[in-house]
């Protein structure tokens, strides 16, 4: 990035050796052609940790992107489609015995590879890390023409983000203040043994206002690890070793930020020549403002501030026939470039609308590293607002409030 080649062939030598295992069972931790990884020894914990080698995948790709611009195709591409095979492999249960879900959910360690006898969670680090490659490899769909077919990753960025990385964002809601009271109220049980009831009483009350105190700081922070489809994860409690807990490692939280960030840098790219919408997320910006009305219908209305040309992409699960745009809300000519809707010859002040039929699904599926029990989840576009069966704790994709075709 700052042209000096040298820096480049260092970050290339770095990327091929992570591309080309030595360890005949892959407990080098290196990954394969395929994009699989891991090895066949739980002493070799590097080649199975997930987050170790996810936060190798947004670098396979800027690495590929800077080979690209300096002339070193082959090598440039090499590297991306390797992002991209692994990117696949995590959620491809087909081939991946410790597969994650459609909801962005990716277990902590490839339990079942490894004959790990016990069920996964899910690190905040990692939906950083997955969040920050889909939308690289959406973005690098435009370099190549070998490349085009990732821009289908768009879509993964918006299921991961509108799920996962959304749900897993700390609120103290009702069921978590019951849980939490639950934990306090067998702490003191353990400690106040022969205490009376109101001491007992007097002392839960106590503890559990401090505790709300500390949940009101936390409000959007990231859980460190997460269950499916429960927030509470399979540790021990800090409370209560005899309950499940709840956990926020400091380096979970942080990492979250740059699966915020690469959605909100690819919401809205390019400049005031040709400015895209490559995710259906609301964003202000110089060039345009974007309201989306996704999941409740869909519909995309963009504001033109600076941008002369503007281009929306459509998502992969739309027949093209049933689009339609409107220019200042009449109805226009539907102009393509691959899967974004063209808009040209632009002035500011204008409204550009795009609609077409949201997508209701129900999908079944299950995940590999937790105890083989089949979900059924309600898809509203790329955004789940329903999983039965719900988790036992406090229950994740419960969202009635989604389920209205009324945009708040």
């Amino acid at each position: 990035m700052t042209r000096d080649t040298k820096d480049l062939e260092l970050a290339a030598a770095l990327e091929n050796r992570l591309c080309h295992g030595e360890a005949p069972d892959g407990n080098d931790g290196c990954f394969r052609p395929d994009g699989s990884f891991g090895g066949n020894s739980q002493k070799a914990s590097g080649s199975w940790h997930m987050h170790g080698h996810t936060l190798c995948l947004p670098y396979l790709v800027l690495v590929g992107e800077q080979l690209l611009k300096s002339g070193q195709r082959e090598r440039g591409l090499g590297f991306i489609i390797q992002a991209s095979r692994s990117m696949d492999w995590l959620y491809d249960p087909a081939r991946n015995p410790d597969a994650g879900s459609m909801t962005g959910w990716l277990g902590e360690w490839l339990m079942v590879a490894t004959g790990w006898e016990r069920q996964s969670d899910c690190e905040g680090c990692t939906m950083g890390d997955v969040e920050q490659t889909v939308c690289a490899l959406g973005a690098a769909s435009r370099l190549d023409p070998r490349l085009s077919e990732l821009e289908r990753f768009y879509d993964r960025a918006e299921q991961i983000y509108s799920g996962q990385v959304v749900e897993q964002m700390f609120r103290p809601t009702p069921r978590y203040l019951a849980v939490l009271k639950e934990c306090l109220t067998k702490r003191i049980e353990k400690e106040m043994t022969n205490a009376t009831l109101e001491l007992k009483a007097q002392a839960v009350e106590l503890r559990y206002t401090e505790a709300k105190k500390t949940a009101d700081r936390m409000v959007g922070h990231q859980l460190g690890l997460c269950g499916f489809p429960d927030w509470v994860n399979k540790a021990p409690s800090d409370l209560e070793p005899s309950l499940p807990g709840i956990h926020m490692q400091g380096c979970c939280a942080d990492a979250t930020v740059r699966a915020a960030h690469a959605i909100w840098g690819q919401t809205v790219s390019g400049d005031d020549n040709e400015t895209r919408v490559n995710l259906a997320f609301n964003r202000k910006s110089p060039l345009i403002d974007v309201v989306s009305c996704l999941p409740h219908r869909g519909e995309v209305d963009v504001f033109v501030h600076k941008a002369k040309r503007v281009l929306v992409r459509i998502p992969e699960w739309t027949r093209k026939p049933d689009v339609k745009v409107f220019i200042t809300k009449k109805p226009a000519v539907v102009l393509w470039a691959g899967n974004y809707v063209i808009f040209d010859h632009l002035r500011p002040g204008l409204q550009l609308t795009v609609t077409y039929p949201l997508r209701i699904a129900e999908i079944k599926e299950t995940v590999g590293s937790l105890d083989g029990t089949e979900y059924t989840e309600r898809w509203r576009g790329n955004t789940i607002v329903h999983i039965e069966p719900p988790g036992k704790w406090i229950p994740m994709f419960e969202r009635p409030e989604l389920e209205s075709e009324t945009v708040p």
